[in-house]
């Protein structure tokens, strides 16, 4: 019995926030489970398993690319190709995410300090930071990888979510003030799913919102409130509005009806490996302007 409520215990805990969990027979079988990922994911950080995806953001006035967001894949020799919502949570309840997300911040500053040595010119990059990674040493982490790189602190954005702020509000505070005196950007991801909106725009250095690709779902001609609030809320803090999972040209046109400022979705790009995102933009005749336009 004691067995079976610590096993119920850490399943409620793994939801995050207060709940209550009751113990079931297949959740031993989903710990073994996550037990053999966690060792899985040790010898794949150690046999450099793991690699980014790039998906550009495009400019909704100038269709020019704003920038793009790296994105953790683990290519595995036995599952495959692993999405990060299935990593995530155990790397970061094993501490594999820190230095793993060393490594993610040096290889995309590396990759966006490339693409300008290959006359793509200036795509800033964001990277995705975790909680545990601001309990250590992330002000250092990032200025050994933009020192090892040559990138321009300009040049690098973070990607930050609500939970994180809500659990760790003051631990992200004071690194996010010193990068921001850097002239490093912010954004604040998942934006109105969370707990602490209105006070993470108004109290901390956050340049970009995103908004969460459930409401860019739920988009439709007149009925658009919850995104138009985001919108006019961050207009009058002077954040910058992305949309997120922006997938048909009648989001698109409604996110500019709206006035928001950039998207991300596969309208234009999937997230692509780092070859794969070059070639894509060698294959633009003017590799920095994506028309806006219905057949894109």
């Amino acid at each position: 019995m004691i067995h079976n409520a610590d096993v119920a215990m850490y399943h409620a805990k793994r939801g995050g926030g207060p709940r209550v969990a009751f113990y079931q027979a297949e959740m031993n079988a989903r710990a073994l489970e996550r037990l053999d990922l966690g060792t899985e994911l040790r010898w794949a950080l150690d046999r450099e398993e793991f690699e980014l995806f790039y998906q550009p953001r495009v400019d909704l006035k100038t269709g020019r690319i704003a920038g793009v967001e790296a994105l953790l894949r683990w290519r595995s020799p036995v599952r495959g190709l692993v999405l990060p919502e299935r990593i995530i949570p155990i790397l970061e309840e094993s501490g594999l995410i820190v230095p793993l997300g060393r490594k993610a911040l040096a290889k995309a500053c590396h990759a966006a300090m490339q693409w300008r040595s290959e006359g793509f010119g200036r795509i800033p990059v964001a990277v995705n930071l975790s909680a545990a990674q601001f309990r250590g040493s992330v002000v250092e982490d990032i200025e050994l990888a933009l020192s090892a790189s040559g990138l321009p602190h300009e040049d690098l954005e973070l990607e930050i979510t609500e939970s994180l702020l809500f659990r760790d509000y003051e631990q992200a505070r004071v690194p996010l003030e010193k990068l921001t005196a850097k002239g490093i950007r912010s954004a604040l991801d998942d934006f109105g799913t969370g707990y602490s909106s209105l006070s993470s725009l108004h109290n901390l250095p956050v340049h970009f919102v995103k908004i969460d690709r459930s409401f860019v779902q739920a988009l439709q001609p007149g009925r658009n409130t919850i995104v138009a609030a985001i919108i006019n809320v961050a207009y009058t803090l002077g954040v910058r509005v992305i949309a997120e999972g922006v997938e048909t040209v009648e989001q698109r046109d409604v996110l500019i009806e709206l006035g928001c400022d950039e998207m991300q979705g596969h309208l234009y790009a999937l997230a692509m490996s780092e070859a794969d995102f070059v070639s894509w933009l060698r294959t633009h005749r003017k590799p920095h302007l994506i028309a806006i336009s219905d057949d894109t």
